[in-house]
């Protein structure tokens, strides 16, 4: 990608050459090779009962401050749980 200016003169992006890419993929490689760092694994999916406790640990913060909200992230982890889909 590159900048036109406004005197006319064009300036190439940072790294927006096929050549600055290619080189950091190798380097990216090179030190995940030397280090042994692998990108995490995903994380199993929640439950839909643990989704819900996470839902109603965060009414939780709103029930003093604001009690409609609260209630309704209540019924909405209720609703959640009891869903089958």
């Amino acid at each position: 990608m590159s900048t036109i200016l406004a005197n006319g003169l064009s300036v190439d992006a940072p790294g927006s050459s096929p050549a600055s890419y290619a080189l950091s993929r190798v380097l990216g490689f090179g030190i995940r090779l030397l280090t042994g760092w692998k990108a995490a694994a995903p994380e199993a999916p929640l439950s839909r009962k643990a989704e819900a406790d996470a839902v109603r640990e965060w009414a939780w913060t709103f029930a003093r401050t604001d009690r409609s909200f609260s209630d309704d992230l209540f019924a909405a982890a209720d609703r959640h749980e009891l869903a089958r889909h």
